[in-house]
């Protein structure tokens, strides 16, 4: 089984719009995980989905905004929100508050003519500062 937990434990500003960035595999689960479908580089941005198969993510972090109102953590496929992957509040200036989002993600076989990779980010919808987060990707079927 594949599995990858990525973190980052240093504070880090985010721009609206902006990608977290995870620094250190926590946890890898394979000796060479890319082979068995999960790829990721540290100190990025970034995870991978190389091989078909269903795959479990989880994303946490605590979140100060920037500024009040609305701020949004949701997950992004290939540069597209993925649908229900989003938790939101409404937040208070210099307040820190923890979001999670849990959701399957499905990736299809690749053949020569297509190809199902699939990168997946963690999103910022406003400018904040983001600590102690975490990325985990568990490949169940």
């Amino acid at each position: 089984m594949a599995y990858l937990n990525a973190i980052n434990t240093t504070s880090q500003t985010v721009v609206e719009d902006g990608y977290l960035v995870y620094t250190t595999k926590a946890v890898n689960g394979c000796a060479n995980c890319c082979n068995q479908g999960i790829a990721f580089t540290e100190s990025s941005n970034t995870v991978t989905l190389r091989r078909a198969g269903t795959y479990l993510v989880t994303v946490n972090a605590n979140v100060t905004p920037t500024a009040g109102g609305d701020i949004s953590l949701q997950l992004a496929k290939n540069g597209v929100v993925v649908p229900g992957a989003i938790a939101t509040a409404t937040g208070v200036a210099a307040t820190t508050f923890p979001v999670s989002i849990t959701t399957l993600i499905k990736v299809l076989p690749s053949c020569a003519s297509v190809n199902n990779v699939a990168s997946l980010q963690a999103q910022l919808t406003a400018a904040g500062t983001v600590a102690s987060t975490s990325f985990t990707v568990v490949k169940i079927a």
